[in-house]
């Protein structure tokens, strides 16, 4: 039979308030980051947002993913910004083969 003391419930808890730090994630990237790279890649001149919709997908420590949706209709994309020291430095596109953004790079 357990006994369930001070001492006990005080290390079950300590050990379960450990387990959900573990899942937070090293770093979360902002608000602000993510509207740093959507800026970016509009910027870029590949993407308007005349013609397109970018929403946030995922993101890691170092990178932010957007799904670029065509507001025609035509096929979704992604675009990947690389992040360092919290700043956008990079950003790519991966353009499904076959459209017709595909055809002009």
């Amino acid at each position: 039979m357990t006994v369930l003391n001070r001492k006990t419930l005080t290390t079950a808890a300590f050990g379960i308030a450990l387990l959900g730090i573990a899942a937070v994630p090293a770093m979360a990237v902002t608000q602000d980051q993510v509207t740093q790279c959507k800026t970016y890649i509009i910027e870029s001149g590949d993407v308007s947002l005349e013609t397109h919709k970018l929403d946030f997908q995922t993101a890691t420590s170092r990178k932010i993913t957007l799904k670029i949706t065509p507001l025609d209709g035509g096929e979704s994309f992604t675009a990947s910004c690389k992040l360092k020291r919290g700043k956008v430095v990079t950003a790519s596109l991966t353009v499904p083969t076959g459209t017709m953004m595909a055809a002009n790079k």
